[in-house]
């Protein structure tokens, strides 16, 4: 009855700051090993959480469930946990399992239940639903004087909704198909990047045939490989995908970013200890015998501040190349941009890259900016984002360069653009075909590369919101 009762005091006293992010008591820490029981479990699930290995502490916090049946804090646990692995539905189950014993006193679980109903609502593309949600929760909180952050995001959420229900109803005239079998897997397939002949696809991929088979715990999922696909020019459909011959993977995690136009150097995300910062772009160049080389961190101008390199100690997660090879837009974490995540530029310098140039806040916003990718001729750039005029989760915008200057990013829209991440849009010479990843729900695994048709309109100009 003791060790009961200590448990729950201890999910008590971890409930407040697990609502704010902080849901781990530093005091345990040092005894969790000698733990055991539910009180480990509820050390070992928080620790977890807070690393971002919620895959682990959804783990934990069910094991918990056992020794504290019926406590609808550890519900609450287990229902934002399920919300950080976007398992939307299972977050409201477990919602509604704190609604059911909750008496609607004013307290901080009540405060918290429309904010995340709401977003596990709009993750589920029930507009409506998280419109309601969100409104509740901006009463309590307009109501309670709350916290002005906080009543920032949910009247952003709130214009979200409100953009994604009108663009559902003008959505523009474009199909969209699975890329098949021979692309996508049972599991997660994405960031396609296709030579400027239309013949070779490389892509990123977390399958069970990864190189060394691990498993990361931050969502159970395994580690990612660079696979590789080629186009039958007689029967035009892409070969099996499969692991890229040659010395690209790893046992660590190998992402794609892009395939130079001429096919001949795939540009990666590489992250060594000891030889990268937080994760760099690599480049790996084709041998005569098929193969590709071990990469190496591209060669930057001898005369480039460190600080001004297109790798940083920070984190680089994307690049794409101008068709005649001379410009790189990247994204990159380093301090001194918008946001999160910026897209930057930087020009070739005889065979090396020099200085990275933020591309301003015409184009970068105080949210998080990624997988960008410029058209062959050099004046359109496609990126995903969370900023702008967005629909919710990550967003394909596109801005068109004229006179040197980038024009404002404009959504692409539904269907291409749904209410979670939508990214990894590539268009191809033509201007009528493109590939994007995304989690529709219907697909062949988790994420997948689609093919979207695009004959029926121009996508250079298009302007759904008529903005």
């Amino acid at each position: 009855m003791q060790a009961q009762i200590l448990i729950l005091v201890l999910i008590l006293s971890a409930s407040v700051s697990f609502a704010q992010d902080t849901i781990y008591d530093q005091n345990l820490k040092s005894k969790a090993n000698e733990l055991t029981g539910g009180t480990a479990f509820l050390v070992k699930g928080n620790e977890a959480f807070k690393s971002g290995q919620y895959a682990t502490a959804l783990m934990n916090y069910e094991e918990l469930i056992r020794f504290a049946p019926g406590n609808q804090k550890v519900f609450y646990k287990i229902a934002v946990t399920n919300l950080k692995m976007e398992h939307y539905q299972k977050c409201l189950d477990y919602l509604k399992k704190v609604t059911d014993r909750e008496d609607k006193k004013k307290n901080w679980i009540y405060d918290e239940l429309h904010m995340i109903s709401g977003q596990a609502y709009q993750g589920l593309g029930k507009l409506a639903e998280a419109l309601d949600s969100y409104i509740e929760y901006d009463i309590q909180m307009s109501a309670d004087d709350g916290d002005a952050d906080e009543l920032a995001k949910v009247k952003r959420r709130m214009k979200q909704c409100e953009l994604a229900q009108k663009m559902l109803k003008n959505p523009i005239d474009v199909k969209i198909v699975n890329a098949g079998n021979n692309i996508n897997s049972q599991y997660d397939d994405y960031s396609p990047s296709v030579s400027q002949d239309g013949k070779t696809m490389i892509l990123t991929s977390r399958r069970s045939d990864t190189k060394g088979g691990q498993i990361h715990p931050g969502d159970g999922k395994y580690f990612e490989d660079v696979y590789i696909s080629r186009l039958d020019s007689a029967t035009q459909a892409w070969s099996k995908s499969t692991p890229i011959a040659g010395k690209i993977n790893t046992n660590g995690f190998d992402a794609s970013m892009c395939i130079a136009p001429d096919g001949q150097v795939i540009y990666l995300y590489v992250n060594i200890a000891g030889k990268t910062g937080s994760g760099d772009i690599w480049a790996s160049k084709l041998s005569s015998s098929g193969k590709w080389a071990s990469p190496k961190a591209i060669k930057v101008s001898d005369d480039i501040k460190k600080t001004e390199r297109v790798n940083s100690s920070y984190f680089e997660s994307s690049a794409t190349i101008t068709g005649d090879g001379e410009t790189m837009y990247f994204v990159s974490e380093r301090p001194g941009g918008q946001g999160n995540g910026d897209i930057y530029m930087a020009k070739k310098k005889g065979s090396a890259w020099g200085k990275a140039v933020n591309l301003g806040d015409l184009i970068n916003t105080e949210f998080s900016e990624i997988s960008v990718f410029v058209h062959p001729d050099g004046n359109t750039l496609f990126f995903s984002s969370k900023g702008h005029d967005n629909m919710g989760g990550l967003d394909i915008f596109k801005s068109v360069k004229k006179d040197g200057e980038w024009s404002k990013p404009q959504n692409l829209g539904v269907p291409i653009n749904t209410i979670n991440d939508d990214l990894h849009f590539i268009l191809m010479a033509d201007n009528k075909l493109a590939y994007y990843s995304s989690e529709k729900g219907t697909g062949i695994g988790g994420r997948d590369i689609y093919a979207i048709d695009l004959s029926k309109i121009d996508i250079l100009t298009l302007n759904p919101l008529g903005k």
